[in-house]
């Protein structure tokens, strides 16, 4: 039986922590609002769920289908896939911020709070900057494969004119 907890399961680790920093009162604004983004998305998947379910429990009872309850199912299904990614994206975004707070966490507490290197010996700035740059190209390329993804389940040849009709042409 599906739930809100296997939909978490995929994402309980950065929920859980964000979760206790919201409860300690340690998020920042966009982390507090990327946590609630995906608290939002997981239940909105579940209630997707729970409709396709009680579609599909007609089904089993014995009864057909109609054709808007089957076009419903595919419709949710998509859906869901939507869903998911935007939740992947999030839960990458979130767990990201996470990170910097815990590594802000890790100098404030090992008293390295002036110095302007890190542990390797790397300059702060261009570690930073090293971050930003590759948080952009994950960005880049997690928004061309939801692009690719709605591309391939696009039906917008479903309304392409096939009745083969000839068109009128001008001066004849």
């Amino acid at each position: 039986e599906d739930s809100e907890e296997e939909n978490e399961m995929k994402y309980s680790e950065v929920l859980a922590e964000a979760r206790l920093l919201r409860d300690q009162e340690q998020l920042t604004e966009k982390q507090s609002t990327l946590l609630e983004r995906m608290e939002k998305r997981v239940t909105k998947i579940d209630h997707i769920k729970l409709e396709m379910k009680r579609i599909k429990a007609k089904e089993s009872g014995g009864a057909e289908l109609t054709e808007g309850q089957t076009a419903a199912l595919d419709r949710n299904e998509k859906q869901i896939e939507q869903l998911e990614i935007t939740l992947e994206t999030l839960a990458e975004n979130l767990e990201d911020l996470l990170a910097k707070h815990r590594k802000k966490k890790e100098a404030r507490e090992g008293g390295e709070e002036g110095s302007l290197f890190d542990s390797e010996g790397k300059s702060l700035a261009d570690t930073a900057a090293e971050d930003r740059l590759r948080e952009r190209e994950k960005r880049r390329r997690r928004r061309r494969e939801a692009e690719e993804l709605l591309a391939e389940n696009s039906d917008e040849d479903d309304f392409y004119d096939r009745t083969g009709g000839k068109k009128k042409g001008k001066g004849k």
